[in-house]
């Protein structure tokens, strides 16, 4: 059976062979065009709600205040869905009143997750266009599948691959369908990767550095 990167493979070589196909559905400059996307109604709208919440400014301040208490906060403040991935929550050992005790402001909602996340052993990612709050352990393992740019072809692809394995969570990289994996697309300059949330962020960070893209 394909796997799923060899079918998205597959889907990325009709689209490039569109006489419209554009990358992220724009024309942009090299300085500033996008690096990654996701395909799919789906994938772009998660990508429209991460670009949100990179942008909008939160305020998290509790005192020993209850998870679940916390997420209805994000979720009125920010108009959002935020879900609590309890059966996640509840395999970690952690529970959805777990008391959280932080003090962030002058951050967009992405740095704060990261931080009330990562203060808690707790993780987080979008899916179906929500924000889901969930175990450091189960992020790690959520996989998604995401389009990369090689702008200008910066490195040829076997060097850009090595550059991402060798660099970014080398341990995470398998063929299964437990671990990350990576694949150059056919006639064009593009890569596909399947990883988690924190990965995707320091692919597309290691990408643009690589090729002088402003973020």
């Amino acid at each position: 059976m394909p796997s799923i990167v060899s079918r998205y493979v597959a889907l990325l070589a009709i689209l490039l062979g569109a006489p419209n196909f554009v990358f992220a559905g724009e024309e942009q400059s090299s300085a500033s065009m996008k690096v990654a996307f996701e395909l799919g109604h789906s994938g772009q709208k998660n990508q429209e709600l991460l670009k949100r919440i990179r942008s909008e400014e939160t305020k998290i301040q509790f005192i020993d205040t209850p998870l679940e208490e916390v997420v209805q906060y994000l979720k009125q403040l920010h108009h959002t869905e935020v879900q609590i991935d309890q059966h996640a929550l509840a395999q970690a050992e952690l529970k959805i009143d777990l008391p959280i005790t932080l003090n962030v402001e002058g951050v967009d909602l992405e740095d704060g997750l990261n931080v009330l996340c990562a203060r808690n052993k707790l993780g987080w990612y979008i899916e179906n266009e929500m924000i889901f709050i969930t175990s450091a352990q189960a992020e790690a393992s959520h996989m998604t599948v995401r389009v990369y740019a090689n702008p200008d072809g910066i490195l040829d692809e076997d060097e850009l691959t090595l550059a991402i394995t060798g660099t970014i969570q080398p341990d995470s990289w398998s063929d299964s369908r437990q671990g990350g994996s990576i694949r150059a697309v056919p006639s064009g300059n593009f890569i596909l990767v399947r990883q988690n949330r924190l990965a995707h962020e320091q692919i597309e960070s290691l990408i643009r550095l690589l090729s002088g893209i402003e973020d």
